[in-house]
């Protein structure tokens, strides 16, 4: 379980650097473009795939189009398109949490259109351009529960524009948005046979560890964090060190936990949905019984 965690985090910390690197080659001019003939077909179905599992696990149906009127073979960046609509589906699913993600796919020569639509919680219009900035993400409770860097928009639109490409986005607050990759690519003269690929093999996180029992005689230190990776790092150092540990997920589970458990102290998230940090320390405070606990609170991500 510990390998795990140190193996996720590690590859979450390598595709963040990776991300500030492709960043850092993109504005200093230096990202080319590495185009080969490939299937459009596939590879929109195999980006389609990589979500599936999420799509399932929150109920989101998924539905895809594609036309016959997608040649068989493009030239073009298979990478860069890839990336690109891989990031689209991902924050597609990632801000959506019922109804359905939609891929629609069309070729009016040369441009090849890719659009994802949600029905998740939308952006204000005057927000829009912000998404495309690095590192700028929307402040809402699901964009603090999901966490993320911000990079991603920002490094696909870049990379498109390396091909004459564009990312376009429609939203309405509340009902969802759409978004729309649009590149101009080469229809190869040559026929050639469509390579058929094995599917991915898919993982999944597993439930985080319950909670020792309660030893009475030990120091009881309440943690409050949303994030399992974090939870269980923190009980694996804190429980290494003779405390008791109990968790709590969100603010107002922290308090019920607070009012029952009574621990010695609380550490806690501060960016964290419905309730944040801040606001649970404001009402611990005001609680004469649970006044006196000493709390400590950072941004963990």
């Amino acid at each position: 379980r510990q390998l795990e965690i140190v193996h996720r985090s590690g590859r979450n910390l390598l595709r963040l650097i990776d991300d500030i690197l492709d960043l850092s080659k993109i504005t200093a001019g230096k990202m080319e473009a590495l185009r080969e003939d490939f299937d459009p077909s596939l590879l929109i179905r195999e980006a389609v795939e990589t979500v599936r599992p999420l799509c399932e696990q929150k109920k989101l149906a998924l539905r895809l189009d594609l036309p016959a009127s997608l040649p068989p073979l493009i030239h073009s960046d298979r990478n860069i398109l890839e990336r690109g609509l891989t990031n689209l589906l991902g924050n597609a699913v990632k801000f959506t949490t019922q109804g359905e993600i939609a891929v629609t796919a069309q070729f009016h020569p040369p441009l090849l259109r890719l659009a994802v639509r949600d029905t998740g919680i939308g952006i204000p219009a005057n927000r829009l351009k912000e998404i495309f900035e690095p590192f700028r993400q929307l402040e809402t409770s699901e964009s603090r529960r999901q966490g993320g860097t911000g990079l991603g928009l920002a490094i696909s639109q870049r990379l498109l524009a390396i091909l004459g490409g564009t990312i376009t986005v429609a939203s309405t607050p509340g009902e969802g948005s759409t978004f729309t990759l649009e590149v101009p690519v080469e229809v190869p003269r040559t026929k050639a046979g469509r390579k058929a690929r094995a599917g991915r093999p898919q993982t999944s996180a597993k439930a985080p560890a319950a909670p020792p029992k309660w030893r009475r005689h030990r120091r009881h230190i309440l943690v409050v964090e949303d994030d399992e990776n974090t939870r269980y790092a923190m009980q694996y150092i804190l429980e290494d060190q003779g405390y008791q540990v109990s968790f709590a997920e969100g603010g107002e589970q922290a308090l019920l936990k607070a009012q029952h458990e009574r621990p010695h102290l609380i550490l806690m998230d501060i960016m964290m949905p419905q309730m944040d940090g801040y606001r649970v320390a404001r009402t611990l405070k005001t609680q004469k019984q649970l006044a006196h606990i000493p709390g400590a609170g950072r941004r963990l991500r």
